[in-house]
């Protein structure tokens, strides 16, 4: 199960469509409504601590279940729990006037009805036993023939949406279409975007204020610096530290006289505990954080090992301003300290590494609290997911141990089924941090994302758009005049969207320099023309910028201008015509050289003496215009009445253009220049290279040409700066 996508709507003037990813990122001013949508989000999904009291707030998740056609698969039963848990049944079955409009026969109604009575009949009595998933996977079955038979009978009426392709059997057009879950509601979505077929039923649990995703398992963390928002990583900690201290119980071995037998490993449910499902309620004999022994009453020394183990990995996990300045610790607490923390057995530390002292965590700094929440919570969320090795699951038949505890097995992740989907959500995450540590936090969530989490964000910092991610959404968050909030989709190119409003995203002029990940600089005008009209929307999703110089000539110059650039740490790649790699590459001198190949390797020395990142590129052809389509030079030559057959392709034109300079250099003549020569060729000549270049651009058909020599050049840039990217440098 994975979402697709989300809709927010009825929501203070909110009106937003999301398209999901690992990571979603809303951009933009103040006021502009970015926490208005978190709001909405987190209210729809149960979040206590969310904005309420807008009861006509609606939201549309998107859920695709895609493992419906696995036996075994936890899809299987959540289909069918949405399906028949919920409600009297679906309304595609149980509305008379649908029937009377449609024109379908009462008795296939009847017929479909008791189908649908009989699969819910049937799901209800299921048991516990080990039959179940195969006797789930043939209810899932019946429930596609339920719905297969129902589209035979819906196709052909009025009722079709616009766009469906009616011609296939109901069997034919249920495989073919994607299960999903939409606000409520169960539905088959026809491939191509068609529109949607209900088949379901709502599955609204009947209770108030509840969240309609519960069943499906989605769990959102949303932490702050408030001691409030820390009660639930407390209260999950806390259900969580037995299941860790079962492997440490070796040291409650030193004393005789205790009851260790209040934890039966072998019978322990964890996910069941750390759900809550289960709780580890004490009594006076078998406490799992005390061990007594007469009136002498101590901790556990298994629990002091489960926090101190658990304390390491989540230092581990913290971001780099946490984990540099101090190290996290989980303490427990004295008895006589419970009554004054509420009941709760531990609390959570900063450690000084510069001094040593200990932090609480509700007196440390806003930032660092609020970023050991985060810690604290991934911690947990991969430990329950058996990504780290902290909670016991099951143990091997080995007894050697003297306590009589069996020696632990970790999980893989592959041992155990999917675990429920984690969302963070974080309102303005660089709130109280400095620059380098926006930067990373933005790297540390990033990586929450590669690691199977789903972040929803929502900022002004640069850094958070420029999440060192490839699966990530970039919206522009504005309110119009209507004052109504609207997200617009700006990942395909960011560095546009700066360039076009700035203002609206609240950002100044300057954020373009700061979001550009890498150089890419050109001879001159044409080169950035044909470029940006080829290219431009890879090259700026990539975070490239173009800097055209004034020719080759100018190179030297124009490198001592562009240094200026050099403290931003970001790598130039030059662009040169008439370079070959390998004569480049070349140190014996046995190849001549061209004009533009002396420049590169001048380039390259003086890059190295400055210690400036600099790349050349080879561009084995006389000029930029050889990345025209010939084509399409051929129909500008037509339209003005030139001569569109002087030449059929650019290998033939450069050919004769250099028989050309070598009979003008015989004769003592200054050979024309190569775009001279194609303008003259086609009878061209009189109006100008910028008028050419712009015109043939014009005429193209595709912004890329199939088979455009620039492809592989400019493929090989973005490669570099995207590994950039995934494995960021960030110098400082």
């Amino acid at each position: 199960m994975h979402i697709c996508g989300a809709r927010i709507e009825k929501y203070k003037g909110v009106d937003v469509e999301l398209p999901w990813a690992s990571a979603i990122v809303l951009f933009g001013a103040n006021d502009s409504g970015k926490t208005n949508i978190l709001e909405a989000f987190l209210a729809n999904l149960g979040d206590g601590r969310a904005v309420r009291g807008e009861g006509d707030a609606e939201l549309g998740l998107d859920i695709e279940l895609d493992g419906l056609h696995t036996p075994g698969h936890p899809d299987q039963e959540l289909f069918l729990t949405m399906l028949l848990s919920y409600g009297e049944g679906p309304f595609w079955l149980e509305s008379e006037s649908w029937v009377s409009h449609s024109g379908v026969d009462s008795e296939v109604v009847d017929e479909l009805q008791r189908g649908w009575d009989d699969l819910q009949r049937d799901y209800a009595s299921l048991g516990s036993g080990e039959d179940r998933t195969s006797r789930i996977a043939k209810l899932v079955e019946r429930a596609f023939s339920l719905a297969a038979a129902n589209w035979d009978q819906y196709v052909g009426t009025s009722d079709v949406p616009t766009g469906l392709s009616v011609p296939r059997s109901g069997r034919e057009a249920v495989a073919s279409c994607a299960f999903r879950a939409y606000r409520g509601s169960l539905a088959w979505f026809a491939p191509g975007g068609a529109d949607i077929v209900y088949l379901g039923c709502p599955y609204l649990p009947n209770r108030e204020n509840a969240s309609y995703l519960d069943m499906l398992g989605v769990r959102v963390v949303r932490v702050d610096a408030s001691t409030a928002a820390f009660a639930t990583i407390y209260e999950r900690l806390e259900r969580a530290m037995p299941t860790v201290a079962v492997k440490h119980r070796r040291f409650d071995h030193a004393f005789p006289a205790a009851n260790l037998g209040h934890l039966d490993p072998t019978s322990l449910d964890v996910r069941a505990i750390l759900r809550g499902d289960i709780a580890l309620t004490p009594d006076r004999e078998k406490q799992p954080w005390l061990i007594r022994e007469g009136n002498l009453t101590a901790l556990r020394p298994s629990m002091q090992a489960a926090c101190e183990e658990f304390s390491t990995y989540v230092t581990g996990l913290a971001a780099p301003f946490v984990s540099s300045a101090y190290d996290i610790r989980i303490v427990p607490l004295h008895p006589d300290e419970w009554p004054d923390h509420d009941g709760r057995h531990l609390g959570v530390c900063l450690r000084s590494h510069r001094t040593g002292q200990l932090f609480d965590l509700e007196s440390a700094s806003s930032g660092m609290a609020t970023w050991t929440g985060f810690a604290l919570s991934e911690t947990l969320r991969l430990a329950e997911e058996g990504s780290i090795p902290l909670l016991v699951p099951w143990f091997t038949e080995d007894t050697a141990d003297p306590s009589g505890v069996r020696d632990v097995r970790y999980p893989s992740p592959l041992d155990q089924p999917p675990e429920a989907l984690t969302v963070y959500v974080f309102d303005e995450p660089e709130t109280h941090l400095h620059p380098l540590a926006q930067q990373q936090a933005a790297d540390w969530i990033a990586e929450r994302a590669r690691t199977g989490a789903n972040v929803l964000l929502a900022s002004h910092a640069l850094p958070f758009l420029d999440m060192p991610l490839k699966d990530v959404e970039y919206l522009k968050v504005t309110r119009n005049e209507e004052w109504e909030t609207k997200a617009e989709r700006i990942t395909g190119d960011i560095l546009g969207a700066v360039a076009k409003s700035a203002a609206d995203l609240g950002l100044p002029p300057v954020a373009l320099v700061q979001l550009t990940k890498a150089w890419l600089v050109v001879e001159g005008e044409h080169d950035r023309l044909i470029l940006n009209a080829f290219f431009g929307e890879e090259l700026r999703r990539a975070g490239l910028q173009i800097l055209p110089l004034r020719g080759a000539a100018r190179a030297k110059a124009s490198f001592m201008a562009v240094e200026a650039l050099k403290p931003l740490c970001l790598p130039f790649f030059w662009l040169l015509d008439n370079t070959y790699a390998r004569r480049l590459e070349d140190k014996t001198g046995s190849e001549p050289k061209t004009q533009e190949e002396f420049i590169a390797a001048q380039l390259k020395r003086l890059a190295a003496e400055e210690g400036t990142d600099l790349r050349m590129l080879t561009w084995p052809y006389p000029d930029i215009i050889c990345a025209l389509p010939i084509e399409a030079v051929r129909r500008l030559a037509f339209e003005k009445r030139g001569t569109p057959d002087a030449a059929t392709s650019w290998q033939e034109l450069i050919e004769r253009h250099e028989i050309q300079r070598r009979e003008a250099e015989e004769n003592g003549k200054k050979p024309a220049d190569f775009k001279g020569y194609v303008l003259e060729t086609f009878q061209l000549k009189g109006r100008g290279a910028d008028w050419f270049v712009n015109g043939v651009l014009r005429l193209c058909e595709q912004r890329s040409p199939d088979g455009c020599p620039l492809t592989p050049v400019v493929s090989s840039v973005i490669a570099a700066v995207e590994a950039r990217v995934v494995a960021p440098v960030h110098e400082t």
